[in-house]
């Protein structure tokens, strides 16, 4: 299963959970039904602040949406890398000098900078 499929899986699970159609989901977040159809079938991807404002707008204390588009972000910036840790989240435990876990926000773009051994870096792009 792709990445934005499996966000989109938890979109739609998010969205049904809370017994919301389609149209009252989309008008809560000031969004279009089919755009919300869009990110459900994987098709669209969402930015990592969208994912915090339905994660904000419907109280998902656990913040599942933002954790997936990360990690989505992470693997892409790892493809073809080798000896770095597989999930963002083992990154810290990993003993990998990390220069900040914390999303820096520049404009509208967000970026977890990763020093990786080796003096490789990572600088995840999320949108």
């Amino acid at each position: 299963m792709s990445d934005s499929k499996s966000i989109g899986n938890v979109i739609k699970e998010v969205r049904l959970g809370l017994r919301l159609q389609k149209n009252d989901f989309a008008k809560r977040l000031k969004l279009s039904a089919g755009y919300i159809t869009r990110l459900e079938t994987g098709s669209a991807v969402p930015s990592l602040e969208l994912a915090f404002r339905i994660e904000n707008v419907f109280a998902l204390t656990q913040r599942p949406l933002s954790k997936l588009v990360i990690q989505a972000a992470y693997d892409k910036a790892r493809e073809g890398i080798k000896g770095i840790p597989e999930k963002f989240e083992e990154v810290k435990s990993e003993g990998v000098k990390v220069e900040s876990m914390e999303l820096q926000q520049v404009g509208g773009e967000f970026s977890i900078p990763i020093e990786l051994p080796k003096k490789l870096f990572l600088k995840l792009e999320l949108r």
